[in-house]
């Protein structure tokens, strides 16, 4: 009986993956290995004058830019893009612009941990070795779709609800904020 259960179990895997492969939902092989931190790349002039990388993944298209003030990945796309093919495109963009020391590697570490119980005057130790996963990996942002524009910054400016009202006009002679 068991035999026959694990011989379906392994047969639909296995025709799970073929249909997959057949469909083209399975990505290339070693994507997620290209450009090691120790090569180079090179990008269109455009996307250099943005500070901006463009990269074709398995998952999709994905524009991606650094935050220095949050330390975070600023991406564009129009799909789901998993977190191991955002960290080869971030990798892409260290390597452009020359600044890997704002790549982190992503690891996991199991760091010990000493509980205590104060349990009135007494303190009592476990004696038992506790462990916390510590995680270490780049943080990324969803900043929209593929097409929105990129260059652009808006500026927020804090005004006075007259300005508001009476559609003040900014630097660039664009009203900041219009009423209709």
């Amino acid at each position: 009986m068991w035999t026959v259960f694990r011989w379906i179990i392994s047969w639909t895997r296995w025709a799970t993956y073929m249909v997959k492969k057949q469909l083209g939902w399975l990505p290339p092989p070693g994507y997620e290995t290209r450009f090691p931190l120790d090569a180079s790349a090179k990008e269109t002039m455009e996307n250099e004058t943005y500070k901006q990388v463009v990269e074709e993944t398995p998952a999709g298209q994905v524009r991606m830019k650094h935050d220095d003030a949050t330390n975070t990945f600023l991406y564009w796309t129009d799909r789901t893009i998993p977190h191991y093919y955002l960290d080869t495109v971030a990798r892409k963009y260290v390597i452009v612009f020359d600044e890997r020391e704002k790549y982190c590697p992503p690891s996991v570490s199991y760091v010990p941990v000493k509980s205590v119980q104060v349990t009135g005057p007494f303190i009592k130790c476990n004696t038992k070795p506790t462990y916390q996963i510590e995680k270490k990996m780049n943080k990324y942002k969803l900043m929209g779709k593929f097409k929105e524009e990129v260059g652009v910054e808006k500026i927020n400016k804090k005004i006075s609800f007259l300005e508001y009202k009476h559609g003040n006009y900014g630097q660039d002679g664009v009203a900041l904020y219009k009423t209709e």
